[in-house]
């Protein structure tokens, strides 16, 4: 069976996240499940919109909770999507609820902030009731505190606590929930099957590309979040059993979601490469898998090689002698110095790289890759395979633990918020700009 799928903040992928109008597109396609997010205003009433602030989606300014309910009715929620969507408000969670009810949709409604006094979870927790939802709708929130009280009010309400895998699959063990809500790249097939071992269910967010929907399936996730409804259920309805692949580094504008895959079992015949460079005289290799494709199921990077160059990694100072090896519209816009290593070349302005003389202090440089991992990877991408892959994936891996420091510390859209640590994951092509 296919994943569930759930449009985050309704569509918005075609309307403004989090509005009427984006709630409206996503009933209009059936949709199963739809996520929302709440806030309370100052007066306590329970406010659709993700950010603790309007500025990013209304033509206002200010913090959600110094705003009066009257205030915060009169802002433009659609305008700074599209000028067809002028006027749309900030929705209250009541007015969704009136929507959504009639229907076989159900709604996973995020906490995002409780403050003190706020009474959110008892707020969110009795208009549920009032509604008649409480057995069938989910409250969510990275907030445990937060969800355990909702629980002593209501314990008939469905909990899923919101964050990354092996983490929220432990206190979700420990309290009893029924759901665990990931971030995409911290869920595996092994994950998975502990979760549903323990009677445990699973949504990833935030999963864009219709066509890694049949390797979710594989790894078994209950449901899907997805700015891009429409597409994922029509993959759903064309699954028909395929086997499918994991998202990864794709082509394009790297906007948002998950980025784009071209994983397919085509192959091509193998090509050799001769390496004449600085570092290497001689070097040989073949190319045995298409470009950007077939990697390993575990290994899905979000950047390709072209985008990190372009947007500034290692200083500049990589591969600028290895131009002949590498497709020539790598380096069209590639942020470059071949005299020395220039952190202001780096996308985030900052040095978070270390010398290639401790890489090879610490052992971690392979020998057909003296460069380090930007190389080995650069040679992946292309379809090179050779022994050291497997701990080059590891090496990766273990860089998501940045990811979840990102998202503890840092408000949404700060950019300026522990830079150090985004261009230390950009350089391993995670990317950053979207945490």
């Amino acid at each position: 069976m296919a994943p569930l799928i759930e449009a985050h903040r309704g569509d918005s992928s075609h309307a403004p996240e989090n509005t009427l109008a984006a709630f409206k597109r996503a009933l209009g396609l059936a949709v199963p499940s739809i996520e929302l997010d709440v806030h309370p205003s100052r007066d306590g009433t329970l406010m659709v919109i993700h950010d603790d602030t309007v500025d990013r989606t209304t033509d206002g300014s200010g913090r959600v909770i110094d705003m009066a309910v009257d205030e915060l009715l009169r802002l433009d929620a659609g305008v700074k999507f599209g000028p067809a969507f002028a006027g749309e408000r900030i929705p209250r969670l009541g007015e969704v609820l009136k929507m959504v009810v009639p229907t076989q949709t159900r709604l996973n409604v995020e906490i995002k902030s409780s403050p003190a006094g706020a009474n959110v979870p008892q707020n969110v927790a009795e208009l549920l009731r009032r509604f008649g939802k409480q057995r069938e709708y989910i409250v969510s929130s990275v907030d445990l505190p937060c969800l355990l009280q909702v629980r002593a009010i209501d314990p008939e309400i469905a909990l899923a606590l919101i964050g990354n895998g092996p983490v929220v699959l432990t206190y979700a063990r420990q309290h009893g929930l029924p759901w665990i809500h990931c971030n995409y790249r911290t869920v595996d097939h092994e994950l998975v099957e502990h979760a549903h071992r323990e009677g445990i269910r699973v949504n990833v967010w935030t999963v864009d590309d219709a066509k890694t929907l049949p390797y979710w399936r594989t790894v078994g996730v209950d449901k899907i979040c997805t700015n891009r409804p429409a597409q994922m259920l029509a993959a759903a309805a064309l699954l028909s059993g395929r086997q499918g692949t994991r998202p990864r580094a794709g082509k394009g504008k790297g906007a948002s979601g998950t980025a784009t895959p071209t994983f397919r079992s085509n192959r091509r015949k193998t090509l050799k490469v001769i390496v004449n460079d600085l570092m290497q005289k001689g070097y040989v290799y073949y190319i045995t898998e298409p470009a950007g494709m077939n990697f390993a199921p575990e290994f899905f990077p979000e950047l390709t090689p072209k985008q990190m160059l372009e947007m500034g990694v290692f200083g500049g100072r990589y591969m600028t002698d290895c131009r002949n090896e590498f497709p020539a519209d790598w380096f069209a816009r590639a942020r470059l110095c071949h005299e020395r290593h220039d952190p202001a070349l780096n996308y985030f302005g900052v040095n978070a790289s270390q010398p290639l003389s401790v890489w090879r202090e610490k052992g971690w440089i392979y020998h057909e890759d003296p460069r380090g991992w930007f190389q080995w990877y650069c040679r992946y991408y292309l379809g090179r395979r050779c022994p050291d892959d497997q701990r080059q994936i590891s090496r990766w891996k273990g860089m998501m633990r940045h990811i979840a420091q990102i998202g503890k510390h840092c408000r949404q859209g700060d950019m300026s918020c522990r830079a150090k640590q985004r261009q230390a994951l950009l350089n391993w092509a995670y990317d950053s700009r979207r945490m």
